[in-house]
């Protein structure tokens, strides 16, 4: 658990006007594929996703684990409603997605989901298309990101 924490460093002045996360990743950073980069440019706030569950750490690993067991089934969800054109199950699936991504301090994320949900209502096929393979492509890279506490190896392969 040490060593996670001090994989994912965060760290915000609270003097900048910025209040985004800084992340630390270690050392062997090719090792965590492209993707990451998504990530660490859009910020996970390790902090505040602690502060949710009350600064119990083991609940925020297990909660972590939780999400991505189910991710694939809403990864599922979110692609066969988008080629089916079942706006009513994208914008579902993108909602709850919202509540699970926000609650981990994974705001981007959380903005993603929330800008599928809002082409899914506006039956925006092209639009929900192009956010949706953005948001699974923030998704993964937060699983490598994350991957050190749940106890996962952090490449793509051990991943899926």
């Amino acid at each position: 658990m040490i060593r996670a924490l001090k994989t994912v460093s965060l760290f915000a002045d609270k003097h900048s006007e910025s209040h985004s996360p800084i992340l630390s990743l270690p050392s062997d950073r090719d090792a965590w594929g492209a993707d990451t980069g998504i990530v660490m440019s859009a910020g996970w706030d390790y902090a505040a996703a602690l502060e949710r569950v009350g600064g119990d750490e083991p609940l925020l690993v297990e909660l972590i684990a939780i999400f991505f067991e189910e991710y694939p089934k809403f990864a599922a969800r979110l692609t066969q409603s988008l080629s089916q054109q079942d706006f009513t199950t994208l914008r579902e699936a993108a909602h709850s997605l919202k509540g699970s991504l926000g609650y981990l301090g994974a705001a981007h994320g959380e903005s993603l989901a929330l800008a599928v949900e809002q082409a899914s209502v506006a039956k925006d096929a092209a639009r929900a298309g192009d956010l949706v393979a953005q948001l699974m492509a923030y998704i993964e890279a937060l699983r490598q990101l994350m991957a050190p506490l749940v106890g996962e190896p952090n490449d793509a392969n051990g991943l899926h």
